[in-house]
């Protein structure tokens, strides 16, 4: 007889948040180093940009896509 596989856990929501937090902070750490930008200044730059559209669907993760 098979052996049975214990259910697995589902994905805790802190750790998730907590992987999509330093995925974000990666990107724009990147993003900045191409633009010569300061951290403070690229966010400022992309919330001022991105609170002025209108947006149909949920955005997702990415920042740049």
């Amino acid at each position: 007889m098979a052996a049975r596989k214990k259910p697995q856990a589902a994905p805790s929501k802190t750790r998730t948040s907590i992987w999509l937090a330093n995925d974000l902070r990666a990107q724009l750490d990147k993003r900045c180093e191409a633009e010569n930008s300061s951290l403070a200044r690229m966010i400022e730059m992309l919330l001022r940009d991105g609170l002025s559209k209108r947006v149909r669907k949920a955005a997702d993760a990415s920042i740049f896509g």
